[in-house]
């Protein structure tokens, strides 16, 4: 942790900005260092860097403004403070990053800071209902990238970067091909499953025979809702490998709590989701992506 003295000349915003970069170690496995408990000093993507350096930066400016800190260890004892200010106005999901974000420059752990309020599924507003970009996004205009998107349920990031010879042969696909990520959330590499019908498939087989060892798409449009495509493909990878659940035993479900409380999943199922999706835990499948089920 790095901690300015009161004589430093470096602004506020330098300070933290220095700090966080220091930190930054792309490339490094986050599921390893999670095996050895090493990830609380570790930044591993630079969009993380990013995000954490302008809520980081905000937190500072304010504790300059509002007591005249001028240091990172003078803005300190206001972090409570700053949090409880962040939460009269701001969504908790808002207020939970500002807490990973300080807690990431000061080394700590976001539990030493007052309690923010408990992210509830329902508040998600993104990829929910028609938004004012959509009407700034043909789906017709674009359908190489909507199809491709809704068959793979990549992230924006790993779309970008997809060439043709990314599609590689897959067993768990209904259609026997996946879409090879080679660095996907956490430097992870996976084989995303393609779960299309026949016609969809032999287009984005055509479309990486055309790309070749270029990238598929040379510029994805800003408003396309690639994470709404990505909650579609979810429920439908879910959906095909899914087991009645009156034939299932206690343990081989997966109950949800708070605000999907009532909520159940074939747990193996949910597993499939998870792994097609490139997270590590099924709970995240089951309460950001997937419809009800009871």
């Amino acid at each position: 942790m790095i901690i300015m003295g009161h004589k430093s000349k470096k602004s506020l915003v330098h300070q933290v900005k220095e700090t966080l970069q220091t930190k930054l170690h792309a490339g490094d496995s986050k599921h390893l260092d999670k095996q050895s408990h090493a990830t609380g000093e570790k930044i591993y993507s630079y969009s993380t860097l990013k995000t954490y350096m302008k809520h980081g930066c905000a937190f500072a400016k304010w504790a300059k403004q509002e007591y005249g800190c001028k240091t990172l260890a003078d803005c300190r004892q206001h972090v409570d403070a700053y949090l409880q200010h962040r939460a009269s106005y701001c969504s908790p999901f808002t207020v939970k990053l500002d807490a990973a974000a300080i807690g990431k420059t000061y080394g700590e752990s976001t539990t030493n800071f007052v309690h923010t309020p408990s992210r509830l599924r329902s508040e998600v507003t993104r990829s929910r209902g028609e938004k004012g970009m959509d009407k700034h996004f043909s789906e017709v205009k674009n359908s190489n990238l909507v199809d491709f998107c809704w068959a793979t349920g990549l992230r924006r990031s790993e779309v970008k970067v997809c060439t043709g010879s990314s599609l590689v042969t897959c067993a768990s696909s209904p259609v026997g091909l996946g879409i090879h990520v080679e660095s996907g959330k956490g430097g992870r590499e996976r084989i995303a499953p393609l779960y299309c019908d026949k016609a969809t498939a032999e287009k984005i087989v055509s479309m990486c025979e055309q790309a070749g060892d270029r990238r598929i798409f040379d510029r994805i449009h800003s408003a396309a809702d690639i994470h709404g495509y990505r909650a579609e493909y979810a429920q439908r990878v879910y959906e095909n490998n899914a087991r009645p659940l009156d034939t299932l035993l206690r343990p081989e479900k997966y109950y949800c709590r708070n605000d999907k409380a009532g909520c159940v999943y074939d747990r193996q199922a949910l597993q499939a989701t998870t792994n097609a999706l490139g997270h590590n835990r099924i709970d995240v499948a089951a309460s950001n992506y997937l419809y009800n089920v009871k």
